[in-house]
């Protein structure tokens, strides 16, 4: 289990009993104490600090701490609870900052930037490539994380010719070459990060994502919760996104992104992928229903289920209901994978994300007959739908 320093300036007991079950929390005697912890620690040394703020913080914070706060709405907080309690907020409250932990402590692996108005300023398919100017903070931040180990993507909403005249810019710190794969299209964002996601076997989870609008910002936070989705003009907050989950040492890994890209065939042979593929046991209906409960990207129809329910599919007759496991030399990753047949149609087809990438789907599809495939369309499940179209045209 993560071990977890919780500091603040407001108590913190309940919010620590919301996150027993996950982390072993170990919190600051008295909740002005944080200051002194964090300028000479005391307290046993854990995997992770978080600071959880009420107010500004008083003395500068590591960059490697992640700060988190509630936003200033009313339904966050709740007076009563701060006076008996001296915990400020209220349940919503509570379960916000419990949300925004777990995100925080989720290792971030890739910056996903927009481009007009955000390394750049200027929107280059009205004033040209001659005309933005670069955004040289971000940029030099941006290199400065993939010196260590972070991937770069682009997605932005421009023709590509127009963003092409940009890179060859003089005044551009970011290179083309920077980037590990980049979606210049008309697409919506949401749409383009999936599907970088897809093309690096990584999960949204782990995606930074930085836009000057405040509207695709809420866009990608609807469309995919799971992402961290910042302000590109507060470095500070991009660099702490970042900076608790590097190692010391790490080295660029954009070339070996890049070859992956280039040679996928050979990479997915070196990995040494062994699948199993099986009837459903009843062991199984446990963890077949998680994975309908959290599976979005590649779901054709994102049917969710309980134990109970995958119980009584399992057990109708005609039903060819299948589980897919898979390992690599790097280890084991379980069961990741099911899909369902009935009455000459695949009605379901899913996927664990970190499963994605590795062509199980065509595994699973070819064990279920290559029947027809059902499906229906939500905001997520894009990479379902493409597998869908290339299978049925």
């Amino acid at each position: 289990m993560i071990k977890l320093k919780l500091l603040s300036d407001a108590t913190t007991a309940l919010l620590a009993r919301m996150l027993k079950d996950e982390f072993d929390v170990t919190e600051a005697e008295g909740f002005g104490s944080y200051a002194q912890e964090l300028l000479e620690p005391k307290l046993p040394e854990c995997d992770y600090t978080v600071l959880v703020l009420k107010d500004e913080p008083r003395i500068p914070v590591p960059v490697t701490v992640p700060i988190v706060r509630a936003p200033d709405e009313a339904k966050y907080w709740d007076e009563k609870s701060e006076a008996l309690s001296g915990s400020p907020w209220s349940l919503e409250g509570l379960e916000f900052l419990v949300d925004e932990i777990r995100r925080a402590l989720t290792p971030k692996k890739v910056l996903a930037l927009d481009f007009d108005n955000t390394l750049w300023r200027g929107i280059v398919g009205e004033v040209g490539a001659d005309n933005v100017r670069s955004n040289l903070p971000l940029q030099e931040l941006a290199l400065e994380l993939k010196a260590q180990g972070v991937l770069l993507v682009g997605i932005s909403k421009n023709n590509p010719e127009d963003v092409a005249g940009v890179w060859r810019r003089a005044d551009m710190r970011l290179k083309a070459e920077d980037f590990v794969a980049v979606r210049v299209n008309w697409e919506a964002k949401s749409v383009n990060a999936e599907d970088l996601a897809e093309a690096l076997n990584l999960g949204l989870e782990s995606f930074v994502f930085a836009d000057d609008r405040a509207i695709e910002r809420e866009r990608m936070k609807m469309a995919h919760p799971e992402m961290t989705v910042l302000d590109p003009g507060d470095l500070e907050a991009i660099r702490r996104a970042f900076a608790c989950h590097l190692k010391p040492g790490a080295q660029d890994r954009t070339q070996d992104y890049r070859m992956q890209f280039k040679r996928y065939g050979e990479y997915l042979e070196s990995l040494e992928i062994v699948s199993d593929l099986h009837l459903v046991r009843p062991d199984e209906y446990a963890r077949v229903a998680e994975l309908s409960q959290r599976a979005n990207q590649f779901n054709l129809t994102t049917r969710r289920w309980s134990e109970g329910d995958v119980k009584e599919l399992a057990e109708r007759p005609g039903v060819d209901f299948q589980v897919l496991y898979t390992r690599d030399k790097y280890g084991d990753l379980g069961l990741v994978g099911y899909g369902v047949a009935e009455k000459g149609r695949i009605s379901d087809l899913v996927l664990s994300c970190r499963a994605m990438g590795r062509r199980h789907e065509y595994e699973l599809y070819a064990a279920l007959g290559k029947l027809p495939l059902d499906f229906r369309a939500t905001a997520k499940n894009v990479p379902a739908g493409r597998f869908v179209k290339e299978m049925q045209g």
